[in-house]
């Protein structure tokens, strides 16, 4: 029998830590990302980084290592007088910048690769699928609430949630886009509620292919166009996400509001702590994203002049 389906070469924990590299690099509608913390969902590995917010005219600067790994990310700043020295310290500088933010929550996936050698394969038989070779994104539908049920309650709730998966399996691809920091330009973002609420309980995954922005859902074959984002097209659904100013008090409220999401379905552990500062409260809020709903948050910051 033809062997068809096919592993990644690499996992999702460094498919994670790739795609919030890359972030590093592509600034969205404007704003630098702050990447507090990646957890290797089922593992309870993790690796925690704040960034420092800098104008673009100043050079990186040197903070100490403390809860979190801090390093420059540059933001859309006004400009002051080269002599002048701001006083940044940490992960606390962003509040001398009058920062403003965007929660965006990520569920990095890693799907298995189709070659099409096997035309018995089920999106052969039950549709069959135009495409050569496809990926199969799976999707955790059982429990009470599953996972994907989890990620459609965000949306629905108004949060920004996103699955993540790659466009390629090889690791000879991954290191390609790793060292030219390309890799959200190779991967593709889907909406929860493109794919449908599914409370069945049963087996059920998403076969795409990179060229196409349409999906088919599996078990039941449905067919949903328009439902594979680039990060070009997402960027403007990023856009239109409201910005908070970035305070203790605003990233906890989204903390707050994500736990009684979560108090909801019974899920009623304590994880929030004591927040006077924003690095607190970021920490907090990174903690719910990842403890409570499996996810990465990603904290896109611009200046109150970008806003």
């Amino acid at each position: 029998m033809v062997i068809s389906i096919h592993d990644c070469d690499f996992n999702e924990f460094t498919f994670g830590h790739d795609v919030l590299r890359a972030f590093d690099y592509y600034r969205i509608g404007g704003f630098a990302p702050i990447i507090p913390h990646l957890r290797d969902e089922g593992k309870g590995t993790t690796q925690s980084r704040m960034h420092t917010i800098t104008p673009l005219s100043h050079q990186p600067l040197k903070v100490p290592d403390g809860v979190f790994n801090a390093s420059r990310v540059i933001a859309g700043a006004s400009q002051p007088p080269p002599n002048q020295s701001l006083p940044l310290s940490g992960s606390d500088a962003v509040i001398q910048l009058s920062a403003w933010f965007r929660p965006i929550f990520l569920q990095f996936k890693i799907p298995t690769w189709v070659d099409g050698k096997n035309r018995k394969v089920l999106e052969y038989v039950r549709v069959p699928l135009p495409w050569h070779d496809f990926y199969r994104m799976p999707l955790r539908c059982k429990g009470n609430p599953s996972q994907h049920s989890i990620m459609c309650n965000m949306q629905n709730r108004g949060h920004f949630s996103l699955y993540v998966t790659p466009n390629f399996h090889e690791k000879e691809k991954r290191e390609e886009f790793y060292n030219s920091r390309t890799t959200v330009e190779n991967c593709s973002f889907i909406r929860p509620l493109s794919i449908g609420q599914l409370y069945d309980g049963k087996s059920h995954h998403i076969s795409y292919t990179g060229s196409s922005t349409t999906f088919w859902r599996f078990s039941e074959p449905v067919e949903i166009e328009n439902g594979i984002f680039s990060i070009d097209s997402i960027e403007k659904d990023i856009a239109n996400q409201p910005y908070y100013e970035f305070t203790p008090a605003k990233v906890n409220g989204i903390a707050n509001s994500l736990s009684s999401l979560a108090r909801e379905w019974g899920d009623d552990t304590e994880i929030l702590h004591r927040t006077d500062t924003i690095t607190d409260a970021i920490k907090n809020l990174s903690l719910v994203s990842s403890l409570k709903f499996n996810c990465q948050l990603l904290l896109g910051v611009t200046t109150q002049e970008t806003v």
